[in-house]
C-alpha cells in the first residue's frame, strides 16, 4: 500500500513539473521527434525526453500495482449476524431459555453467483424459575450448515432454489439432515407466489429417530416499493421411526411489512394462528403475534430485533401457557 501511495505521489509531481516557470503548460500530448536518414526519409525512431520516459514508467508501475490489488480483493460477499434471544414460558412456574447466536451468516463467492452457504452457531442455556440460574439446567450447542443453489428465471420474475441442511444439537445427541426445495414467482408487478417443501430426519443417539415433512405455500402483494402484505400456510407431519408417536401442526401466517426510508427502518408485523395435535391426546390451539425490525446504522452495519408473544391453549390439561420472546442483534454486510 505504501508503494502505491509513493508511485501516485511521484506521478503527480511529474505532472506538476510539466509546467514552465512562467506557468505556461507544456502540451500534454507527447511530442515525437523523427530523425531523418541520409536520403532524407524519416527513420521512424521516436525520441522522448527523460521526464516523459519516467512518466511512462511510473504510470505503468501504478497500473500494475492497481491490477495486483484488484486480484487480492476479497471475493466473498454476504451477511453475518450475532444475536441474543430470551424466551420465557409462564405457567405454574417460570421457565425458558437464553440463546446466544455466536455467529450466523450467508456467504457468497462472486465467481459463483448461483451458490451460497448459510451457517448458524449458537449456545442455549435452559432455566427454571430464575432466568440466569445455571444450576442443574441443561445446555445445548447448535451447529447448522446449509449449502444452497439458486437458479434465477430468465425473465427476472423469480427463482427456484435447493438447500441441503445439516443440523447438530448436543442436548440429545441429535443430528438432522433436511433437503429443502423452494420457489418464488412474480405473477405480475404486484402479486407473487412462493412455496417450499422440506423432508427431514433426525438421528437421536438416545431416542428413536424422528422424521417429518413440511410444506408452506403462500402469496404476497406489494402496494408500493415500501409497503406490502402476504399470507402463508404452514403444514407439518412428524413421527418417530417406530411410529409410536405422531404429530401434526398447521397454521396460517399473515404478515405486513413497511419500509421507512427517511429513518432507514424496516418493520414487519406477523402472526401464526392454528392448531397442534398428536396421538397421545394433546390438542393445542396456538396463537402467536410478533413484530420484527431492522435499523441501518452505517453502510455495512444494521441493528435487528424481534418481540413476539404466543398463547398455547392446551385442551387436554386445560392449561394455558404464555411464551414471550425478545431478540436483539447486529448484522454486518460486506
Amino acid at each position: 500500500m505504501r508503494k502505491l501511495y509513493s508511485v501516485s505521489l511521484m506521478v503527480l509531481c511529474l505532472v506538476a513539473l510539466g509546467k514552465n516557470s512562467l506557468g505556461e503548460e507544456i502540451e500534454q500530448k507527447i511530442e515525437i521527434l523523427q530523425s531523418e536518414n541520409v536520403d532524407g526519409t524519416a527513420s521512424g525512431v521516436e525520441y522522448y525526453n527523460e521526464n516523459q520516459l519516467r512518466f511512462f514508467e511510473l504510470e505503468n508501475e501504478l497500473k500494475a500495482l492497481k491490477e495486483e490489488k484488484a486480484k487480492k480483493e476479497l471475493k466473498l460477499t454476504g451477511f453475518i449476524w450475532t444475536k441474543v434471544e430470551i424466551e420465557e414460558l409462564s405457567k405454574d412456574i417460570n421457565e425458558g431459555k437464553v440463546k446466544f447466536v455466536l455467529s450466523e451468516g450467508v456467504l457468497k463467492h462472486k465467481d459463483y453467483e448461483n451458490w451460497s452457504l448459510f451457517y448458524h452457531v449458537a449456545k442455549e442455556q435452559y432455566f427454571k424459575s430464575k432466568m440466569w440460574d445455571r444450576s442443574k439446567s441443561p445446555q445445548n450447542t447448535i451447529i447448522e450448515i446449509a449449502p444452497r443453489y439458486q437458479h434465477n428465471f430468465k425473465n427476472d420474475k423469480g427463482m427456484t432454489a435447493f438447500e441441503l441442511i445439516y443440523t447438530s444439537e448436543s442436548i440429545d445427541k441429535r443430528d438432522a439432515v433436511k433437503p429443502k426445495a423452494s420457489i418464488y414467482y412474480m405473477i405480475n408487478d404486484k402479486l407473487a407466489t412462493n412455496f417450499y417443501t422440506l423432508v427431514g430426519r433426525e438421528f437421536k443417539g438416545e431416542y428413536d429417530d424422528y422424521e417429518f415433512i413440511e410444506i408452506e405455500p403462500g402469496f404476497s402483494y406489494r402496494f408500493t416499493d415500501n409497503l406490502g402484505v402476504g399470507i402463508n400456510y404452514f403444514l407439518k407431519w412428524g413421527q418417530t421411526s417406530n411410529e409410536k408417536f405422531t404429530e401434526r401442526e398447521r397454521f396460517f401466517k399473515p404478515y405486513v411489512w413497511k419500509n421507512i426510508k427517511s429513518l432507514d427502518l424496516g418493520l414487519s408485523l406477523w402472526g401464526e394462528i392454528g392448531p397442534y395435535s398428536n396421538n397421545v391426546g394433546d390438542r393445542n390451539s396456538n396463537t402467536k403475534f410478533g413484530i420484527s425490525g431492522n435499523k441501518k446504522l452505517t453502510e455495512s452495519l444494521t441493528m435487528v430485533g424481534e418481540v413476539s408473544y404466543k398463547r398455547e391453549d392446551k385442551k387436554k390439561s386445560n392449561e394455558k401457557v404464555d411464551i414471550t420472546l425478545v431478540m436483539l442483534g447486529l448484522q454486518y454486510s460486506f
